[in-house]
């Protein structure tokens, strides 16, 4: 259909799937049943990308297409711009073998990883392994001792990743409590009211310590975070404040273009149509004034 590869070459798009790993019993550490004859199974989390790319010839593919870098993103936050060139300019000139962008965190334990220095390596706490009073750490001067928080945009040197794709303890499992339905002795299955269970998951960024080069590339939350973690009517993170953040940022690439944009006035651009403030201006012209809700279509 028209969406078909969303107006790329299919040939350039290759879909992959990640691995799976069982689940446990958290009291008795047995394997739990998801129907009389299945295990309960789940994602190896986003750490499984690169056993994935690995096992599906991706990696191999792509080296042998020449690619050079690869930039990977998480899809539940809309505000990320792809292929930044300011953020791939940095990473290239500096040489980095695995570049990751962060923001400033907005309160002590937001849940974002934290980025630190561990014995001279670069490294990411995950929120849940971090104990609160470390996240609530200050300096003199009364802001956060652990203030860059991890948003998932990383850039990877593929020679890099063909070279960690070996190395079995660049990427650890981690441990995560989840609520699991299973069957129980009686075969009925059980929908737990709280996490019954532990998941095993990879996280992508427990490669930053295997990498020579690294590089930390702080961006502004309101132009590259708006996390999709929570239902809406929660307090944070949810698809109606990630919207107002959407909105709020293509008016202001209107504003920064040129136009002019009406208060109040809801605005979506499509990132066919225009990438950034640059390219908008050329495609509307540097006299556009916009008084009623648009949607600005690729």
């Amino acid at each position: 259909d028209e969406n078909s590869c969303l107006g790329l070459d299919p040939a350039q798009v290759r879909i992959f799937q990640q691995g799976i790993m069982p689940a446990v019993d958290a009291e008795s550490g047995r394997l739990i049943l998801s129907a009389k004859d299945s295990l309960a199974m789940g994602p190896d989390g986003h750490g499984g990308t690169l056993a994935a790319l690995d096992r599906t010839g991706a990696l191999d593919a792509m080296l042998a297409e020449g690619v050079e870098h690869l930039f990977y993103f998480q899809v539940d936050n809309p505000l990320i711009t792809l292929c930044d060139p300011v953020f791939i300019g940095h990473h290239i000139l500096s040489k980095s073998e695995m570049t990751t962008q962060v923001i400033r965190k907005r309160y002590p334990t937001e849940k974002v990883g934290n980025v630190v220095q561990v014995d001279g390596r670069t490294r990411i706490i995950e929120y849940s392994d971090l104990p609160d009073e470390a996240a609530e750490m200050t300096l003199d001067d009364g802001s956060l001792k652990l203030w860059a928080g991890n948003i998932a945009v990383h850039l990877f040197e593929l020679d890099f990743l063909k070279r960690a794709k070996s190395q079995a303890s660049a990427l650890p499992f981690h441990r995560a409590h989840k609520k699991v339905p299973f069957v129980d002795d009686r075969g009925h299955t059980v929908h737990p009211d709280a996490p019954n269970a532990t998941k095993f998951e990879r996280f992508i960024f427990d490669l930053l310590p295997s990498a020579d080069r690294t590089l930390i590339y702080e961006v502004e939350p309101a132009d590259a975070f708006a996390p999709v973690k929570n239902a809406n009517g929660a307090a944070t993170d949810t698809p109606e404040l990630a919207q107002k953040a959407m909105v709020t940022q293509h008016q202001r690439l209107i504003r920064q273009s040129g136009g002019d944009i009406k208060d109040g006035v809801t605005v979506e651009i499509n990132p066919r149509f225009a990438m950034d403030s640059t390219e908008l201006a050329h495609r509307l012209g540097e006299n556009l004034t916009v008084e009623t809700d648009r949607y600005f279509a690729g």
